[in-house]
This record gives structure tokens, sequence and C-alpha cells, in this order.
């Protein structure tokens, strides 16, 4: 991440925002590897693998990861079919908000800079 030029306070609330929402994650993966079945201290006594098989061997666990990728994959098809024709919209638009390439390079090379245009 560039903070550049960024208030000290924003850059801060950014810190803050990405801590709220990692640190848990972190601390389930951590207890994820406990040794104990319960475990209600900090830091787990131990580290295993073990819970893991158990659960692999739980048909439930499999039809649930089975389900999450069959969502999804559907997911991403739908969010691909449906930007992808507005992109290449915004792409020959003429607006302000979706400013197209300029001759400095700003946003893009164009292809007159290439040089792709046909000879002749």
């Amino acid at each position: 991440m560039r903070f550049d030029g960024s208030p000290l306070l924003l850059k801060i609330a950014a810190l803050a925002c990405v801590a709220f929402l990692h640190v848990p994650l972190l601390l389930i993966f951590l207890y994820a590897f406990t040794t104990e079945e319960k475990s209600f201290q900090f830091p787990p006594p131990g580290y295993t693998t073990k819970w893991f098989g158990i659960a692999w061997r739980e048909p439930a666990v499999r039809e649930a990861l089975a389900n999450s990728a069959v969502v999804a994959s559907v997911a991403t098809l739908v969010a691909l079919f449906h930007t992808c024709p507005g992109s290449k919209r915004m792409e020959r638009t003429k607006s302000p908000l979706f400013p197209q390439p300029s001759s400095t390079g700003n946003l893009g090379v164009t292809f007159e800079q290439l040089n792709l245009n046909a000879p002749g």
C-alpha cells in the first residue's frame, strides 16, 4: 500500500480498518491448529493438523466445500458476462465520467503511440 501525500489520520484509519478485519481471521487460523478439544487459553497449548482430517471425513464438510466451489464459479461467470459488455461500452463512450486515453499517456497508450495503424 502506498500512502504518499495522505493525511496522517487517514493512514491511521486505513490501518485500523485493515487490522479490524484481519486480526480475527488470524486468531481463527491460529486456533484451527490447536491440540486441545476445548481451548480457551492464549496462546494455544500446542499445534496439530488432526482436526482437518476429522473434518474431511465428514460428508457434510465435503458437500459444503463442493457447494461453495459451484457458487463461486457461477458468481464469477455471471460477473464476467455482466461486466465485460459494460466495460466495452464504457471504453467506446465519450463522457467526462469515462475519460479516453490522452495522447500524453496519462491513462494509457493509444494506438497512434504504438504505431499499430495499417500502412497506407
